[in-house]
């Protein structure tokens, strides 16, 4: 429906509507692994929710107890490519992404407990160091941008590609 809506209202270009859809199509994976699944009808729950208190599972204290697992390295993977698309997709400066990122990861965060209060057990926790790794995560994929757009600058001059539609999307001259 987004899709439809940037074509035939908006009247943006095909190139841009692939890429808007790219990063929906990421958002709803994120969503997907942050999220999902919600354990509603668990029987297990019910018998242990009213033994767990629901904020002594939140860190709400920066770099206290994290380990270099693979939840460590998950958290900071899992916004590279917010730092990569979102430039893609508005032209922001590197202060505009990652306020957007740190964004998306509090509200990540809030709605992962919201839902642990709304079923009354912490099937995820909430914790500050989530939302660090998620914003050095943005930065890594911003950091990545700019590299491939350097790349990709010398490649077009290179090539004489100065005319190429995506290329010039891509460069952030989308006057298409």
């Amino acid at each position: 429906m987004y899709c439809v809506y940037l074509r035939k209202k908006r009247n943006e270009e095909f190139i841009s509507v692939f890429f808007n859809a790219l990063f929906f199509i990421y958002i709803l994976q994120v969503l997907r692994f942050t999220i999902f699944p919600i354990p509603i009808f668990s029987p297990t729950i019910r018998e242990i929710s009213s033994k767990i208190d629901i904020l002594s599972t939140m860190n709400i204290k920066p770099f206290a107890n994290i380990t270099l697992n693979r939840q460590f390295y998950y958290n900071i993977l899992l916004t590279i490519p917010f730092g990569f698309l979102l430039p893609l997709l508005r032209n922001k400066s590197i202060k505009k992404v990652l306020l957007k990122g740190i964004a998306f990861s509090i509200s990540i965060e809030l709605l992962q407990l919201l839902i642990s209060f709304l079923i009354k057990f912490p099937y995820r926790t909430c914790d500050i160091n989530d939302i660090i790794l998620n914003t050095f995560g943005v930065f890594m994929g911003f950091v990545l941008w700019k590299l491939f757009t350097v790349i990709l600058k010398a490649i077009t001059k290179k090539l004489n590609l100065k005319n190429d539609k995506f290329i010039n999307y891509i460069l952030g001259q989308n006057n298409i």
